[in-house]
Order: C-alpha cells, then structure tokens, then sequence
C-alpha cells in the first residue's frame, strides 16, 4: 500500500474541494470504535484504513474520503472559524452538520466518490 499517494490523492481531493489542509493527516491500520478521529490539540486528522483486525479488508477511497471530509470539519471549525465555541457533549452542532453536508454534496457533485484510486 502506498500510504503516501493515499495521502496526497485525499488532500488534493480536499484543496478541490476548498477545505483547509493546514493539518498533520496521519494514517493507521485499524480501529475498532472509529474510522477516523480530530485532535485538535495536535491539529491532527488520524484515519484508519482497514475494516478489520487482521488488516486484509481496505477500505474503499470513497469510504475513506467520507471520513476525511467529516474530520476536516471538526479541523476547520476549531482552527478557522473563530465563532466556533465548543458545547462539552456535543461533537456535531448544527453547523458541523451544514458544513459537511455542502461538501460532501459537493464531492458527490464533482463524482469524487465514483473514482476509483489504487494505493
């Protein structure tokens, strides 16, 4: 697996997309509970790349491009929207959810989900 044309095919995708890349995109094999996490405190996007343990099912680019639009979202409300205030609870606040709805219309619009990127 070439993890590093992943990454640059998935911030290239975002930058088409005007979303902010200015973070660390880090990738891991596998999670249990997520399929990719925000931390804010390292600006931080960590997804995880395989659906199971054993790390023999990738998942698919568009899955994996879903994800980095829902991370990048947190990224930019923490780091570029200075009305943002974060309510503890609640992760997904009614401007979360408009955000990443246009882009992920967007993605959609632009046929982003319907490549298919061998990495």
């Amino acid at each position: 697996m070439d993890t590093d044309k992943l990454s640059r095919e998935l911030k290239s995708d975002l930058t088409s997309l005007d979303i902010p890349t200015d973070f660390n995109l880090v990738l891991k094999e596998y999670s249990k509970r997520y399929n990719g996490r925000y931390n804010p405190n390292k600006k931080e996007v960590i997804l995880y790349l395989y659906e199971n343990k054993m790390c023999t099912r990738i998942r698919k680019y568009s899955n994996i491009l879903r994800t980095v639009i829902h991370e990048s979202v947190h990224h930019y409300l923490w780091e570029h929207d200075s009305t943002f205030v974060r309510v503890k609870g609640v992760m997904h606040p009614i401007k979360f959810v408009q955000l990443e709805s246009r882009w992920l219309k967007e993605a959609e619009n632009l046929g982003m989900f319907r490549r298919e990127v061998k990495f």
